[in-house]
């Protein structure tokens, strides 16, 4: 199977040239650089595979194509996940015109970093199903960290989608990324999320859970909680 470094790699041929480090985002090149650790591949998770940006995905897996945003993606990512079931750990349903907002940091921190809270589609149909994928955190103790995170549809839970997109995403930080561990938070209550956490091999990490600054002191979701799980050998 061949990979591919996701973002400037050009085809010539049957050769793929990769971007120097220098030409690399800038967050991209620090998290290569981070804490002093070389760049180097690691562990790759079967099944995913990289494509060159042209191809208009990041990644595939079995069922998956997870890609950058487009506009037109933004209605339907709220017809589908702006629901009482996918946000009850969210806050609620939100404001349909707040998820402008967050089309346009999802841009922002692809263009920047290489990555992003990318869109994911399933494959037989090109049915959005959510997103899945990596930023920069940027709350609490895990500020700067590499974050994962997910929210899909509701209709589509339960079938080892979101688990199948997160270990691509981890695949990605591995391959791309000199991070030692990747982090993921959620509302306490929110047990559904906890438990893929935990089947991706995600560890608990109490010491660093924090209260969510966004929500008010007595909401309930306010208390939230974080695991890691470190760079494979």
């Amino acid at each position: 199977m061949t990979f591919f470094w996701p973002l400037r790699s050009r085809h010539r041929g049957r050769q793929w040239r990769f971007t120097p480090l220098a030409r690399l985002p800038s967050a991209v090149r620090a998290h290569r650089r981070g804490r002093g650790i070389p760049f180097r591949l690691g562990s790759l998770y079967s099944g995913t595979r990289f494509l060159a940006v042209g191809s208009g995905s990041m990644m595939e897996t079995a069922r998956l194509q997870l890609r950058p945003w487009q506009e037109t993606d933004v209605a339907e990512f709220v017809r589908v996940t702006n629901t009482p079931e996918v946000m009850e750990f969210l806050n609620g349903v939100q404001d349909p015109a707040v998820f402008h907002g967050s089309f346009l940091r999802q841009q922002t921190s692809q263009a920047e970093n290489g990555f992003c809270f990318w869109i994911v589609e399933r494959s037989s149909d090109r049915a959005l199903l959510g997103f899945c994928g990596l930023k920069i955190a940027n709350v609490g103790p895990i500020a700067n960290e590499i974050e994962i995170g997910w929210r899909l549809r509701a209709d589509a839970w339960g079938q080892g989608y979101a688990h199948e997109a997160a270990t691509a995403s981890l695949s990605f930080a591995w391959r791309n990324l000199s991070c030692l561990r990747v982090i993921a938070y959620t509302a306490e209550r929110n047990t559904r999320s906890r438990r893929l956490m935990e089947r991706l091999g995600m560890e608990r990490m109490p010491w660093l859970d924090f209260e969510y600054p966004d929500l008010p002191p007595e909401n309930p979701l306010r208390p939230h909680v974080v695991y890691a799980i470190a760079r494979p050998p």
